[in-house]
């Protein structure tokens, strides 16, 4: 009877650790890097010695494709195979060399509207039309703008926002021959904005953020955030497809993302705050909504992708690291730009030492879907350094195991309850698998204790 007692431990050890392998093995492959490209002849900035800056996407005649900033310009790459990612075409910056810190772009309706923030720049316009061969820069002119910091196209309106001390709104017309539509005046600066339906929300470093409504001349603010946890310079942001949440970044060491509750506009609630701080000095820097996830380029930490499915509730789901600049509180290095909305999961990362990326996260989009679409019951956090929360979908009675890497039962519980919270305090730190059961169905799911 011990032999066969033994042999069946032995088969439920082996379940579990298997379970557990699988898990961490998915985990691992999730952040996939399909390719990565840096130019070493190219001169760094003279202010934080970055060669490349921002990044974004967009899709042309079937295909698609990415661009990054650099000292020098606009380099192009045709992401369309992620077998086979290749530089396609390169437009050269008004200013160039060690001087130039930024560059920014958006695009609207074939075009692709580029500007810098240093030296005697310009308004650039780039046809895409005759991708996949090149690009034709059809409009560089001064006449509008000299430098901007950032710019956003509020597609559904045609309009340019510029970021240059205030913001200045240009109409879109006519793509290649922007008009001056208003200025949204502001207490200081605007450092960087969000636009949906003409309703900015814009980013103004040490004096928070404000909202405006952009569909007349002379906006007037909608609403002010001056005061929120974890305050420090704010400076970007993005918003839920829902419209309801407004998540944004302090750019300013140690400080985490902020989860803002924008669906009443009158009265603005900050939910919470989140971040992986691999360190004190952690920071992060632009980020992009997409879906049920926040894609964030973090300085020195790399790439970070966040499940915000719940907003209350928001978990990290997968990482790249993409910088090899250790954390420093007095400097702004690694990971600068983010850009997902490109097909099949790619998405695209620029780091300010080592250049352009492109990441496969389709792994964790499926299977975080299918447990979104699929779960009747939530854990959170995951990771957690003690105080885990499992919250059910269906109040009935439902069996709590937990189980260890050698596969021993640690905690059991039977609750009715809607939600439980367990103190973990008392447990080794590593991996558990925690076994809910309900009406003959079993789920099991893996946690991290650190």
């Amino acid at each position: 009877m011990l032999f066969f007692k033994s042999i069946i431990m032995i088969q439920k050890l082996s379940f579990y650790l298997s379970v557990i392998l699988f898990s961490m093995s998915i985990n691992a492959q999730q952040v996939d890097l399909l390719y990565q490209w840096a130019d070493t002849n190219l001169p760094p900035s003279f202010a934080h010695n970055n060669t490349y800056n921002e990044v974004w996407g967009f899709e042309q005649n079937g295909r698609e494709y990415g661009v990054i900033g650099s000292t020098m310009g606009t380099h192009f790459f045709d992401v369309t195979d992620k077998n086979n990612i290749t530089p396609v075409d390169f437009v050269p910056g008004k200013a160039q060399g060690g001087q130039i810190i930024h560059r920014d772009f958006h695009d609207y309706n074939g075009y692709l509207y580029m500007v810098s923030d240093e030296g005697a720049s310009s308004l650039q316009i780039a046809d895409l039309s005759y991708l996949p061969d090149s690009v034709s820069v059809v409009y560089d002119s001064d006449q509008l703008l000299v430098r901007s910091h950032n710019i956003f196209i509020d597609s559904l309106n045609a309009k340019l926002y510029v970021c240059s001390g205030d913001i200045y709104v240009y109409s879109l017309a006519n793509p290649i021959n922007p008009t001056y539509f208003t200025t949204i005046d502001l207490p200081s600066h605007a450092h960087d904005l969000y636009v949906r339906d003409d309703t900015a929300y814009v980013n103004g470093g040490p004096d928070g953020l404000f909202i405006y409504d952009a569909s007349v001349p002379n906006p007037q603010p909608l609403n002010t955030l001056s005061v929120y946890p974890q305050k420090g310079y704010n400076h970007s942001g993005w918003l839920t497809d829902d419209g309801d949440t407004y998540i944004f970044a302090d750019e300013t060491h140690g400080k985490q993302m902020k989860v803002l509750d924008v669906s009443d506009i009158n009265n603005l609630t900050i939910r919470g705050t989140f971040m992986t701080m691999t360190d004190p000095n952690s920071i992060p820097h632009n980020q992009i909504i997409k879906g049920n996830f926040i894609y964030v380029a973090q300085y020195f930490d790399g790439f970070y992708m966040y499940d915000i499915s719940d907003p209350d509730n928001v978990v990290e789901v997968g990482n790249y690291d993409t910088s090899t600049q250790p954390v420093n509180p007095s400097k702004y290095e690694g990971a600068w730009g983010i850009f997902p909305f490109l097909k099949d999961g790619k998405v695209l990362v620029s780091d300010m030492q080592n250049g352009f990326y492109v990441f496969d996260v389709s792994s964790i989009v499926t299977s975080q879907e299918e447990i979104v679409n699929d779960k009747k019951f939530a854990i959170y956090p995951n990771p957690t350094t003690g105080i885990l929360n499992i919250k059910f979908t269906k109040e009935q009675t439902h069996q709590i195991d937990i189980i260890d890497c050698q596969g021993k039962n640690v905690y059991q519980q039977t609750v009715v309850k809607n939600n439980l919270k367990i103190d973990l305090d008392i447990l080794p730190k590593g991996i558990y698998l925690v076994k809910v059961s309900a009406n003959n169905e079993t789920s099991i799911q893996k946690i991290i204790l650190y």
